[in-house]
């Protein structure tokens, strides 16, 4: 009988340098999917805060057009426009109805993804008619 060679084993530590510098591979993929969603809140957050301006600008102009309105001079469109203007926004439409009340949209554009949309906003101003209070 003729001998058969013996089989030779690996030793155990060939199986685990077989896998080194796996963890680096894992690491980095979680440094990148961190970043993405750093990214991705950064555009939220950009998006919001773009909305949030766009409010607060839509809310002066329209009091600003209320009040020139109220006053009987003047042009109350335009005032809007400046006041929308000197809140970083641009004036989209601009309605004012009889008694000095006014209706004014605004946009802002959202840094981050200048691509984007704009953030829009409405907003109305003006006396309140008898029938809109509340009776207590």
């Amino acid at each position: 009988m003729t001998a058969q060679p013996r089989r030779l084993r690996r030793p155990r530590r060939a199986l685990l340098y077989r896998e080194s510098g796996s963890a680096s591979v894992l690491i980095i993929g979680a440094v990148l999917a961190c970043g993405l969603l750093c990214a991705l809140w950064l555009i939220a957050a950009q998006a919001a805060l773009a909305r949030q301006r766009a409010e607060t600008a839509a809310d002066l102009a329209a009091i600003a057009a209320a009040q020139v309105a109220a006053a009987g001079g003047g042009a109350p469109c335009a005032a809007a426009a400046a006041t929308a203007l000197r809140n970083a926004a641009r004036m989209v439409s601009c309605d004012i109805g009889a008694g000095a009340a006014g209706s004014v949209s605004v946009s802002v554009s959202v840094p981050v993804s200048g691509s984007g949309p704009p953030a829009q906003a409405r907003a109305r101003a003006g006396p309140l008619e008898p029938s809109t209070l509340l009776r207590q």
